[in-house]
């Protein structure tokens, strides 16, 4: 039996003292499907946004070394799906940090 199925059984109340009592950094979003009620996990998003600010900026520091970088060398250097690896630079690209340039497999980035 999985958490929220088991507070689902035992109640709202359970789902407020579980989240209550466990600590900030391990949170988990649940929703109580009756009241609608949220508990967010706030501390670990902001690690996890801190990782992915850390990342991108590693990412520019590798373009500004060799001038260009692609999705692939992006996906070997974090250990990350391609789709990861295209999200961060399309969102650094949509920032205006860095430039996309080509299209297709051909597509690479640079300051």
């Amino acid at each position: 039996m999985d958490l929220l199925s088991f507070a689902l059984a035992f109640g709202s109340g359970f789902i407020i003292a579980w989240t209550l009592k466990r600590p900030l950094k391990q949170q988990r979003t649940i929703r109580n499907p009756d009241t609608q009620e949220k508990h967010y996990e706030v501390a670990a998003n902001h690690q996890r946004t801190q990782a992915k600010t850390k990342r991108k900026q590693q990412i520019i520091d590798c373009i500004d070394m060799n001038g260009q970088i692609k999705s692939r060398e992006v996906e070997d250097m974090f250990g990350v799906s391609s789709a990861t690896a295209t999200r961060y630079l399309s969102e650094l690209a949509r920032e205006g940090k860095i430039k996309k340039q080509g299209q297709g497999r051909g597509v690479h980035y640079t300051l």
